[in-house]
């Protein structure tokens, strides 16, 4: 296992912490979200997404204007300083074909591709780092790629009916696996519930506006 593999499955199992905790605290509150989407490991990682990412770039998006600082390709030198009106702004989330590593690595790094920038917050806040492109001359597209998806992969792998894939050493052990048709389903059913719970959040937290929806984008197939 390379060292990008290494650092995805650390951050894989973190993230699966969190989003389990983060699951719980939110089910507590609200018990009937249980009965909207499917209470698996998408569900608690579509928790963490949510309100560490959908509900700031949200919170953002209902003020008129966005200033963003646009940085120079390649650098964190700043080019300049734009505002669009957020009607102009759209949200694309950019989604990995399957849960395998370089379904994954493929979508982060289309996403790398395009420019990178800052939400100028207002007050004390901190400015909001996003990569974007333009659409047009005067609207913008941001772009982001749930890291968290990373937690879904590892912990199919725990389940009974994979748990051949991994070894005693915890390396990936049995590549057909992630080839059989149990995984693919599992997997596509695991990232169509990480979307549907995304969107009953929105829903139930106001933010599911006409004027701003996500976008779910997923790659090119090659």
């Amino acid at each position: 296992m390379d060292l990008l593999n290494i650092i995805a499955a650390l951050a894989g199992i973190i993230s699966t912490v969190i989003a389990v905790l983060e699951y719980f605290k939110v089910k507590r509150k609200n018990k009937e979200l249980e009965q909207e989407v499917r209470n698996i490991a998408s569900t608690g990682v579509a928790l963490g997404y949510y309100y560490n990412f959908v509900v700031d770039i949200f919170t953002k998006l209902k003020e008129a204007k966005l200033k963003i600082k646009i940085y120079k390709e390649g650098t964190t030198e700043t080019e300049t300083v734009r505002e669009f009106d957020t009607d102009d702004v759209r949200l694309q989330v950019i989604m990995p074909n399957n849960l395998k590593i370089e379904s994954m690595n493929k979508a982060i790094a289309i996403m790398r591709t395009h420019r990178k920038g800052d939400i100028i917050s207002k007050g004390a806040n901190r400015n909001f780092g996003i990569n974007f492109r333009f659409d047009g001359v005067d609207k913008i597209i941001i772009l982001d790629f749930p890291k968290p998806l990373n937690a879904i992969r590892e912990h199919l792998l725990l389940d009974p009916q994979f748990a051949g894939g991994i070894g005693k050493d915890g390396k990936l052990r049995s590549l057909p696996i992630l080839d059989s048709e149990a995984w693919k389903k599992a997997e596509q059913e695991e990232l169509e519930n990480f979307k549907d719970t995304i969107y009953e959040l929105m829903r139930r937290g106001g933010i599911d506006e006409k004027e701003h929806k996500i976008e779910f984008v997923n790659i090119p197939i090659e």
